[in-house]
């Protein structure tokens, strides 16, 4: 499976459809030319993937907002909900 691929099945296994997947997809490939996209994912360290993987939630939550708002999938990008300073 290559970078692309990876990606692809990251978005579209928390929600998105292929179409949707594939725009995010495409605005990420867009905002980092410096990845090898065709390259194996077992190339990258998991490390690596994961640093990629904010830049895919910051775009897909773009995307969300822009078209779908209300999508249930959308806290699948969000992250976790900041705990409450009394409960630290």
């Amino acid at each position: 499976m290559t970078v692309r691929e990876y990606i692809y099945r990251y978005l579209h296994s928390r929600g998105m459809f292929p179409g949707q997947a594939q725009t995010v997809l495409a605005a990420v490939v867009a905002q980092n030319p410096d990845v090898h996209w065709d390259d194996p994912a077992t190339a990258y360290p998991n490390v690596l993937l994961a640093a990629l993987s904010v830049s895919v939630d910051s775009e897909a939550l773009t995307f969300i907002d822009a078209h779908c708002p209300q999508a249930w999938f959308r806290p699948m990008f969000a992250g976790p909900t900041p705990m409450a300073a009394e409960h630290c």
